[in-house]
């Protein structure tokens, strides 16, 4: 027996419109600063997040729209990452070096994704998973934490492999939960 889908058929919002990119922009940037918070709640003192969902965030939002309206909402995300760090007292400097690092690691997963996996990724088989394991969790984060590491100017190796598992984690989790949600709903 066959089961009939009895949702109210809807339109689907034209993410490339100038409405929906002004107002996906600006809900990037806010989640982006509430994601940083969050982070440093979730730190040590004197030490990095064990989970950093910021970047993993921006990459699967990127994932969802097309990929001419990157750039502006990777912009969005990173505006709000460096309003919290100016906000809590970073030099301007170090920031700039944070925020290098998290364009990397947004562009090598987000690019690295999409051209495997093509679209709203489905991560449906073991293939499928190895690939965004390869691209979104070991590659982004590791590529993003050499950066990052240098800005951190602490003991290299201890720094990079928090941020690299901090990143890694997210990019395993808190990715795959938005754009599964994404795709079950649109």
């Amino acid at each position: 027996m066959k089961s009939i889908d009895t949702r109210p058929l809807r339109d689907k919002p034209k993410l490339d419109s100038p409405f929906y990119v002004c107002i996906l922009v600006c809900l990037v940037a806010v989640v982006c600063y509430l994601a940083a918070m969050l982070g440093s709640a979730l730190s040590l003192p004197r030490s990095l997040s064990p989970l950093w969902p910021g970047c993993a965030f921006v990459v699967a939002v990127l994932l969802c729209v097309p990929q001419r309206i990157w750039p502006i909402l990777i912009a969005g995300g990173l505006a709000g990452f460096f309003v919290y760090d100016m906000q809590i007292g970073l030099t301007v400097g170090f920031t700039v070096l944070l925020l290098i690092a998290d364009i990397v690691e947004i562009l090598i997963a987000a690019f690295g994704v999409n051209n495997s996996l093509g679209g709203i990724p489905r991560l449906n088989s073991t293939k499928r998973i190895a690939l965004y394991l390869l691209f979104a969790v070991i590659l982004a984060p590791a590529t993003g934490a050499f950066i990052g590491a240098i800005a951190l100017r602490a003991n290299y190796w201890t720094m990079w492999r928090i941020s690299f598992f901090s990143e890694a984690l997210a990019l395993l989790t808190v990715t795959p939960a938005i754009v599964g949600w994404v795709h079950a709903v649109f």
